[in-house]
């Protein structure tokens, strides 16, 4: 049951499971957003807006072709219609914008969301009319990706962290006194950013030099590395960005490179730096992966 009220983060979940379905909510800004009730062929959603609104709609289910919704093997699955044009960066399967996906969602720990947004990309074959769309899959080009991401039941704690990961530094002092937060305690306090903050500044690896530089050739300007760190058979890389539209342009020159295997962007890791940067994390596997 995906029954409560959670966060309005910055990923897919808020906008797929309940923010595009609900009319009226032009020129406002959502807060939270609940699953009010599900029953065996519907679920009704609504949309707590900034200005103190609510809005609600209720979606029906169906199967993967048809509906707002379907269940299957455990999931709550809903179909990422504009998936390569609204979260380009969260998956790029094989360095290409996905041209299909999908979203599921399960209940997590502590009344969160979990979710794992999956892309698929491939070359098409076009019978008649080419260029008229993607065609028909070519089997030996299919490439997928996929990311986790978690979306936190709603508090006012929960709003406070969040807007201090987020640009708004005024918002962020406001939302962070009204839960009685520090700025810098939310941030601290964040489990996502108490994980990154042990996985860079852990010991040196074996190979990290090497990879920093081939890592720093890719990045261009408006983007500054922080941390590269090893994790899993790649590394993860902690980014500043004083341009935030530059990130794409990275991700790109790192998925062109011969040497890269994997390249994905961390979207539970963003951030801000003491001196108000916005930061982000890229994961990165080389062909020859890390001993």
């Amino acid at each position: 049951m995906l029954i409560g009220r959670y966060l309005v983060d910055d990923s897919p979940v808020p906008f797929q499971l309940a923010v595009r379905h609900v009319r009226g909510g032009e020129g406002r800004t959502p807060v939270s957003f609940a699953v009010e009730d599900q029953g065996d062929s519907t679920l009704t959603v609504s949309v707590r807006y900034e200005q103190g609104e609510d809005g609600q709609a209720v979606l029906r289910r169906g199967n993967a072709w048809a509906g707002d919704y379907y269940c299957d093997d455990g999931w709550f699955k809903v179909a990422m219609d504009g998936v390569s044009s609204r979260w380009p960066d969260l998956v790029r399967p094989g360095g290409h914008a996905p041209k299909r996906g999908s979203l599921r969602i399960a209940p997590g720990t502590k009344g969160a969301l979990i979710a794992k947004l999956v892309g698929h990309w491939f070359e098409g074959f076009q019978p008649y009319s080419p260029g008229s769309g993607d065609g028909i899959p070519l089997p030996w080009t299919w490439k997928s990706a996929h990311a986790w991401l978690r979306t936190e039941s709603f508090s006012p704690a929960a709003l406070a962290r969040l807007r201090a990961r987020q640009p708004s530094s005024i918002e962020a002092q406001i939302a962070a006194q009204e839960a009685g937060v520090s700025v810098s305690e939310a941030i601290a306090n964040d489990p996502v950013w108490q994980a990154n903050h042990a996985l860079e500044h852990g010991p040196p690896a074996t190979g990290q030099r090497e990879a920093s530089e081939r890592i720093t050739a890719a990045v261009p300007s408006g983007l500054r590395i922080l941390v590269i760190a090893p994790r899993d058979s790649g590394w993860h890389v902690s980014v500043a960005m004083t341009d935030p539209a530059r990130l794409p342009h990275f991700l790109s020159n790192l998925a062109q490179r011969e040497d890269v295997r994997a390249v994905q962007h961390d979207a539970l890791t963003r951030g801000m730096t003491e001196t108000g940067l916005e930061t982000t994390a890229v994961y990165v596997r080389f062909a020859a992966t890390r001993r």
